[in-house]
């Protein structure tokens, strides 16, 4: 009786103490939750070069090289591009309902004036802030992905060590469940987000060379990879690209040109990925039912946030898994 009580207590203890670090780590819970996600899907690539390498650190660093390298080029190429495009902005003049014919001087400097007004010390500070915590948060994806990828299999065989001897198989098989299943809904985001980059390299080249949108038609490539990454992103994701489109191309005065992108993305690259591609993708790779998978998808975010995109289905993920191994374990074996 007393062991019992003792056990107990000492459950309770370590549930307060699990919740107390949640709040702790609350500022950088979505950073934590993107090195999940990208540890899942980089796992088979870091095994791949560690076969080679022969070295699980070395292949951990590797990865997260590789992980950075693309967002880099990319930067790099959008800066060029918007240096190029700027010199051909100087003589733009373009008609607003309210201000009329305007040039590009007038409207930095309307913008400049407005900016002047609204930044004080207080906001520069908040500012400050919010840069310091992203790059904190960068710091911590980085070095969470780099050290989670190369103590994978350690923390595997920490967790099952903490069952008893009698339930190691029972915890092992719950956790390679829970990964199966998480790697599914991950992977099934993951395929879905390249999926919408090649879509929108298309049809943007597609709307550019029929309705005689340069840039559309000039960079379809650039425009699909910057598409498929901040598909990745929850909520917002391929909107962050046609919605600024559209805007710009109504401000030039091309309205059609604005409704098509702005049809295209929402109904291309949002709607359809999200309500069906993605569920089916990641229904099929976890071993879970697609509706499952949309729910997790549909009430996540309606929950937690934009990351509830991830924390949805992965919640409903593991509620599966555990059904699974109870199953498995206690109705079949008896256990």
């Amino acid at each position: 009786m007393k062991k019992d009580v003792e056990w107990k207590s000492l459950a309770v203890l370590i549930l307060l103490l699990f919740l107390a670090s949640i709040y702790v780590m609350r500022p950088i819970l979505d950073a934590l939750l993107l090195v999940v996600f990208f540890v899942y899907m980089a796992s088979p690539l870091a095994d791949r070069i560690e076969r080679v390498v022969k070295n699980r650190g070395c292949a951990a660093i590797l990865v997260v090289v590789l992980a950075i390298l693309p967002v880099f080029l990319v930067g790099m190429q959008l800066l060029e591009i918007y240096a190029n495009e700027l010199t051909k902005l100087e003589n733009l003049r373009f008609s607003l309902p309210i201000l009329g014919d305007v040039g590009l001087d007038r409207v930095y400097a309307e913008v400049m004036r407005e900016v002047k007004a609204r930044l004080g010390p207080e906001q520069i500070l908040e500012g400050l802030g919010m840069g310091v915590e992203f790059l904190l948060k960068v710091f911590v994806f980085f070095a969470g992905s780099y050290y989670l990828l190369k103590e994978k299999f350690a923390l595997r065989r920490f967790l099952i060590s903490l069952a008893p001897a009698s339930r190691e198989a029972m915890m092992a098989r719950f956790i390679e469940t829970v990964d199966r299943t998480y790697y599914g809904v991950f992977f099934g985001h993951f395929i879905t987000s390249i999926a919408i980059g090649l879509v929108a390299m298309v049809g943007f080249f597609l709307i550019g060379r029929f309705m005689g949108i340069a840039p559309l038609q000039n960079y379809p490539i650039l425009l699909g990879v910057v598409t498929a990454i901040l598909a990745l992103l929850p909520v917002v994701g391929p909107k962050l690209v046609y919605i600024p489109i559209g805007a710009v191309l109504f401000l030039l005065g091309d309205l059609t040109g604005a409704v098509v992108v702005i049809t295209f993305g929402f109904v291309g690259l949002t709607l359809i990925p999200d309500m069906v591609v993605r569920p089916i993708v990641a229904g099929r790779q976890s071993n879970t039912h697609p509706f499952i998978v949309l729910l997790g998808f549909i009430t996540g975010p309606m929950v937690f946030g934009p990351l509830g995109v991830l924390l949805g289905p992965g919640i409903l993920g593991l509620f599966k898994a555990t059904l699974d191994t109870y199953r498995e374990f206690v109705m079949e074996e008896g256990v």
